[in-house]
């Protein structure tokens, strides 16, 4: 059969071919001959030469004559780059066309190359070819020979090339009703069915496949030995019977299946109607199952598709949700982004500043206590009459010593612990410069006064090689490091209240302008470059005591956490602050300790070292 459809369909193609060929042969021919003699002697517009090429006939096959003298002429005078070479290249698609499928071909494929290079357009052409000459396999359409050929490829392996070539053969009747589904299925229940089977068994199975399912020529059904022999004219009569048929047919007695006739009449309305009537049933009661289940599928798939969408644009939407930072969180990030760099600023003012107190407790050269405490005693006196003396103090006693008494905002800042570096958040101390600013010199005739008020005296060289003055100068050294201690602490207190580096301070005014604090008030309490000490205030107390930061907590949950991990972050600062002053807390207590039982850890010394000299004095017998 398949042989046989192979062969009508090839000779009417090549008839057709061969019959169209011939009669274009003869009309171009007659055409080009009245085109020649009768061509006049200028070139031809573009207009003029398509108007001379014959419109294509639907219908009549695509040859080589018709393409070389009809569709090269014309897209050459379209002005379209490299067309012969490109419809060259196309050939064995448009040899497969009518002339109107070639045309409105060549129309598309000259659109969809207008921006190509000829390298591209020629691989779209192959292109082209591959899907024209090998048409991919459309659900619920029959394969045709080509498309059951390429099965064989999904058997080898475990077959070679030929075998798989035969074992499509034989399953060629059935594929030949089969659209590329069912084909795919059949292959696959054959693989799974011819498992563990030689070459022979497998091909037995297939031909058993290929024609039990060719529908078009089922098999016979195998002769029943069991039939009784024919009696008289008519057919086997089946099961028990009590009656027989006579050579004259059917009688009063005997029943029409004994009529020859009659029963070749009930054989032809069963094959001929009846089978093939609930066949046909059964097919469209299996379709229409199939669809109703298809319908059920669809609804499935409506479902799964609806609910896939919702899902995605509910995440969608919590993640421009969560997603979207809070202005708090800007104002956090804002008021925090020096902090480290004010923190490291603050340290290093600590250290110039016990540098510098140390410089002055042991003598150091260049400074006020160089040559000695009288000349330590007289700078001080200096300044103190004329900056910090109050003339009203002590019922104006002060009058004669204060020379005009100093400014107001000044007076007694270098004893007033409190109004000289308590009270301030910033202080105008920034000692990693050259420039002295009032606060510092307050500060440091604030800590003259607080340690070492009065200065050891200078040792002349010439006693320091005494045996003294070894024990002398190493009780000096005890001193000064028992007072580094507590000039730490001091220190500590002045580098955190030193100038900042101004990047927030106007982000922390605005804040604390929120709060309704005048702008002089503002200055006074942050300063113009908010130090360290201020900014740990605002970010750890003030900024909380303002309404609005409440209600920016009434946003999303994914801001509120943020919030939450950086309070905790900020947490851990302060607390790393508290920690840092509980250690030289426990440092100043250990010394105060150290320094109360000093007189008594000398007298329990001194009863040893006389208990023991009484012991030598007075050896027992």
């Amino acid at each position: 059969m398949h042989a046989e459809k192979e062969m009508k369909t090839g000779r009417h193609k090549t008839g057709a071919k061969k019959g169209g060929a011939a009669r274009w042969s003869l009309l171009f021919a007659a055409l080009f001959a009245v085109a020649f003699f009768s061509a006049p002697a200028r070139p031809l517009h573009m207009t003029e030469a398509l108007a001379q090429v014959p419109p294509p006939i639907p219908g009549v096959p695509t040859d080589d004559l018709y393409i070389d003298t009809v569709l090269k002429p014309k897209y050459a005078a379209l002005g379209i780059p490299n067309s012969d070479a490109l419809i060259d290249r196309l050939r064995p698609s448009l040899l497969t066309q009518d002339q109107g499928g070639s045309d409105a071909l060549l129309g598309r494929f000259f659109d969809d190359t207008g921006g190509l290079t000829l390298a591209e357009a020629l691989d779209f052409a192959d292109t082209t070819n591959n899907s024209v000459l090998n048409p991919p396999a459309v659900p619920g359409v029959p394969l045709d020979n080509a498309q059951i050929d390429a099965l064989a490829g999904q058997l080898s392996p475990p077959y070679s090339a030929a075998e798989a070539g035969q074992i499509i053969d034989a399953l060629r009747p059935a594929l030949d009703n089969m659209d590329a589904g069912q084909a795919q299925r059949l292959i696959d229940a054959f693989l799974d069915a011819s498992q563990g089977m030689d070459f022979d068994d497998a091909l037995a199975l297939a031909e058993n496949l290929g024609s039990t399912l060719d529908t078009d020529n089922p098999p016979e059904p195998p002769p029943d030995d069991t039939d009784p022999p024919d009696t008289g004219s008519g057919p086997p009569v089946p099961g028990d019977t009590d009656y027989e048929c006579d050579d004259e047919g059917d009688t009063e007695t005997t029943p029409s299946l004994c009529d020859a006739q009659h029963v070749d009449d009930l054989d032809g309305y069963m094959l001929g109607y009846w089978i093939p009537a609930y066949q046909n049933m059964t097919y469209q009661l299996s379709v229409l199952m199939m669809h109703q289940i298809s319908l059920v599928g669809y609804l499935l798939d409506a479902k799964e598709q609806l609910e896939a969408q919702r899902l995605f644009r509910q995440l969608a939407a919590e993640a421009h949700r969560d997603y979207q930072p809070d202005t708090l969180m800007c104002r956090f990030g804002t008021n925090i982004r020096s902090l480290a760099t004010t923190e490291a600023k603050a340290k290093a003012n600590t250290r110039l500043l016990n540098k510098a107190l140390m410089d002055r407790e042991v003598l150091a050269a260049n400074g006020s206590s160089s040559v000695g405490m009288e000349h330590d005693f007289q700078d001080r006196l200096r300044q103190f009459k004329g900056t910090y003396c109050d003339v009203n103090d002590s019922n104006q006693y002060l009058g004669g010593l204060c020379d005009t008494g100093g400014a107001a905002n000044r007076v007694n800042r270098d004893v007033n612990y409190a109004t000289t570096i308590e009270n301030n958040y910033t202080l105008d101390v920034d000692f990693t410069d050259a420039v002295t600013t009032i606060d510092e010199q307050d500060i440091m005739s604030l800590a003259k006064n607080l340690f070492s008020f009065g200065t050891f005296t200078k040792i002349p060289e010439k006693h320091l090689v005494e045996e003294f003055a070894g024990d002398d100068y190493q009780n000096t050294r005890t001193l000064n490091a028992i007072r580094s201690v507590a000039r730490n602490s001091f220190s500590s207190l002045v580098g955190m209240r030193a100038t900042g580096t101004g990047t927030v301070g106007p982000f922390m005014r605005h804040m604390i302008a929120e709060m309704g604090v005048p702008d002089g008030e503002i200055d006074q309490f942050l300063g113009e470059n908010p130090s360290y000490f201020a900014q740990m205030e605002v970010l750890t107390r003030k900024m909380y005591q303002n309404p609005a930061f409440y209600e920016n907590l009434y946003t999303t949950p994914a801001n509120l956490a943020r919030v939450g991990v950086t309070l905790q972050a900020v947490a851990l600062m302060q607390n790393r602050d508290r920690y840092e002053a509980a250690l030289r807390r426990e440092m100043l207590t250990s010394l105060i300790l150290e320094l109360n039982i000093r007189e008594h850890q000398k007298d329990i010394t001194n009863n040893v070292l006389g208990g023991v000299s009484k012991l030598f004095a007075n050896p027992p017998p």
